[in-house]
């Protein structure tokens, strides 16, 4: 019997996902794909969009 052991499950298999661009689109299919409990990495040309989201988990300008 395996006592006092931590084991850890990771789910390898599970798809992540990229959406390039933060506008309108871009965050609502990130926002949609976190949701549903996927990893997923926003791009962002503009370096204040990208510190908001970053901070605030939040797209302040949509």
């Amino acid at each position: 019997m395996m006592q006092g052991r931590v084991v850890e499950i990771m789910n390898y298999n599970q798809e992540k996902f990229g959406v390039i661009g933060s506008g309108a689109w871009g965050t609502a299919i990130a926002r949609h794909l976190s949701i549903k409990g996927y990893p997923v990495r926003l791009w962002s040309y503009e370096t204040s969009t990208a510190e908001s989201i970053k901070i605030n988990h939040l797209n302040n300008f949509f």
